[in-house]
């Protein structure tokens, strides 16, 4: 009976270790990091929480070669201040390059934070 006890537990142990691992991030959330899976939580604590860093960052994401992380940057704009500023995530690139330029042009204006504060505000109150 030990015998298979132990067999069990390993087994068990053995499955349940790369499990583990899994839900484990390999790193801190970073615009800047090479790991998409960083970036994407990047996005996320912008969305949750929208410094002037992550807002820039959000604009920069909209630049990706990934047309995931370019529409989760864009969805995540979306929700913080209800415009896409014609940012297709699937456009082609010189369109994109337009629509990146008048994001960019926003975030300099500094209307940002009133921007999402006031779309904050509209969907709480």
């Amino acid at each position: 009976m030990f015998p298979m006890r132990r067999t069990a537990a390993l087994f068990a142990l053995a499955t349940a270790l790369p499990l583990a691992a899994c839900s484990v991030p390999s790193s801190e959330a970073s615009f800047n990091s090479s790991n998409p899976a960083d970036r994407t939580r990047a996005i996320a604590q912008a969305g949750q929480d929208p410094t002037p860093e992550r807002v820039r960052g959000l604009i920069t994401e909209l630049e990706s070669a990934d047309p995931a992380q370019r529409m989760f940057a864009i969805r995540t704009l979306e929700r913080l201040t209800g415009e896409t500023r014609g940012f297709r995530h699937a456009a082609p690139e010189p369109d994109r390059a337009q629509a990146v330029d008048r994001w960019v042009e926003w975030y300099e204006s500094g209307r940002w934070s009133d921007d999402i504060a006031e779309r904050r505000a509209a969907r709480t109150g």
